[in-house]
C-alpha cells in the first residue's frame, strides 16, 4: 500500500534568509526611451539570476528566478521581492499560478522534492516527498522530468498540478496529478496530496518531454514519442505518434507544433480529434500572450510572433543592448496594455510589437 506521510511545513529561517521590504513605485519605473519601438526596462525587476517565469492575473504580475519571487500590482508597483533559497540544487524551470508556485529541488537525502510556495505568504512552504508519490514499500523510486519547457504545469484554476517522471525499478513513464487546496484567503494550505498516478503508454524514458500545457479541461503533453491528452480524471489518450514540441490554443482551436514543419495539427472539437493542417507551420515552442502567438525555434532564444494564418513567423525588433546569449528569453506575457518579456535577469515591456 502507498504510505501517506504528513507534509512538511517550513518556516522562514529555512528557506528565506532575508526578505526585501515592499517597494511602492509608480508607473515611471518603466524607463522611457526616445525610440518608441524599443523595449523598456522595468527597473524594479532585476534579479541576481535569470528571470525564468512570468505570470499574470487580472490584478497582478509575477516573476520568478531561482533566487527571487517578484509580485507587481496593476500599476507595476512592487508589492514583494522575496528571496528564495538556492543552497540546494534546483531542477528545471519553475511554474507559476495565480496563488502558488512550484519548484523542484534536492532534499538532504539527495532525492528530488516538489516545493509548493504561496504567492501571498512566504512563511509557509509545503513539500511533497517521493514517499507521497510512489510506493516506497515496494522499493520504488522516482526521477522527475525537468528538461521540458517547464517542470510540469497547473490547471487553469491552480488546484491541480501535473508532473511527469520515471518510476523505478519498472522504468515506467508516469504522470502524477497533485491536488492543491488552499484556504479562502489563499494564504495557507489546506492540503497538498497526490490525486492520480497515471502510467503513460508508448512513452520511453530518456529525455522525451518537450512541454506540458493545460488547455480547456485537459492537460496536453508534448513529447518526442508523440502527443498526449491527460484528463483531470486520469484518463490518458495518445493523440498521434509524431514528435511534438508544444500545444497551444488560438481562437477556440487547439494546435500542436512538431519537429517538422509538416507536423502541425489542429483540433476544432476541443481536443477530441486532431488532423494535420495542410499548410504546415514554422511555429515551434509556443506561448500565448494577449491576442498574439509567440514562438521560439529553440527555448531561450528570442521570440518571434506568428502571422494570422499561424503558418509563418515574423521577426521582432529587440534592443541592441539585449544579450545574445542563447539562454536569455524565458517567458512573455500581456499585462495591462503592454507585452512583457524576460530578458536575462530583467523584464522589459512594449505597448506594441515592433517588427523588423
Amino acid at each position: 500500500m502507498l504510505k501517506s506521510h504528513a507534509l512538511i511545513l517550513f518556516c522562514i529561517p529555512l528557506f528565506f534568509s532575508s526578505c526585501v521590504p515592499v517597494e511602492r513605485v509608480n508607473p515611471s519605473v518603466v524607463k522611457n526611451s526616445a525610440d518608441t519601438s524599443a523595449w523598456k526596462l522595468l527597473t524594479n525587476s532585476t534579479s541576481d539570476q535569470l528571470i525564468r517565469a512570468l505570470h499574470t492575473t487580472p490584478y497582478e504580475m509575477y516573476a520568478l528566478s531561482n533566487d527571487n519571487f517578484f509580485r507587481f500590482d496593476n500599476t507595476l508597483g512592487l508589492q514583494e521581492k522575496r528571496l528564495l533559497a538556492t543552497d540546494k540544487q534546483l531542477y528545471g524551470v519553475p511554474v507559476l499560478s495565480d496563488n502558488t508556485f512550484t519548484r523542484i529541488s534536492q532534499n538532504t537525502d539527495s532525492k528530488q522534492i516538489i516545493e509548493f510556495h504561496l504567492v501571498r505568504n512566504p512563511a509557509v512552504i509545503r513539500a511533497i516527498y517521493a514517499s507521497e508519490i510512489i510506493d516506497t514499500s515496494k522499493k520504488e523510486s522516482i526521477t522527475y522530468d525537468v528538461l521540458g519547457r517547464t517542470a510540469g504545469c497547473y490547471s487553469s484554476d491552480g488546484t491541480t498540478y501535473l508532473i511527469t517522471g520515471t518510476v523505478y525499478p519498472s522504468y515506467t513513464p508516469t504522470a502524477f496529478l497533485i491536488d492543491v487546496q488552499l484556504n479562502y484567503q489563499a494564504n495557507d494550505f489546506i492540503s497538498v496530496k497526490r490525486a492520480k498516478r497515471v502510467p503513460i503508454p508508448g512513452l520511453s524514458t530518456d529525455l522525451k518531454i518537450e512541454s506540458a500545457k493545460y488547455i480547456g479541461k485537459n492537460f496536453y503533453l508534448a513529447t518526442k514519442d508523440g502527443g498526449y491528452k491527460i484528463g483531470l480524471d486520469g484518463t490518458v489518450t495518445k493523440l498521434f505518434p509524431n514528435w511534438v514540441l508544444d500545444f497551444f490554443s488560438y481562437k477556440g482551436n487547439i494546435y500542436a507544433t512538431g519537429f517538422s514543419n509538416a507536423d502541425f495539427f489542429i483540433s476544432t472539437d476541443g481536443g477530441d480529434t486532431f488532423k494535420r493542417a495542410p499548410a504546415g507551420s514554422t511555429l515551434r515552442y509556443v506561448q500565448n500572450a494577449g491576442a498574439q502567438v509567440f514562438s521560439q525555434d529553440i527555448r531561450g532564444l528570442p521570440y518571434t510572433v506568428a502571422d494570422t494564418s499561424l503558418a509563418k513567423i515574423k521577426s521582432l525588433k529587440y534592443n541592441s543592448t539585449f544579450s545574445t546569449d542563447p539562454d536569455t528569453y524565458y517567458d512573455v506575457v500581456y499585462f495591462g496594455n503592454s507585452y512583457y518579456i524576460s530578458v536575462g535577469k530583467a523584464i522589459y515591456s512594449n505597448v506594441g510589437l515592433p517588427l523588423k
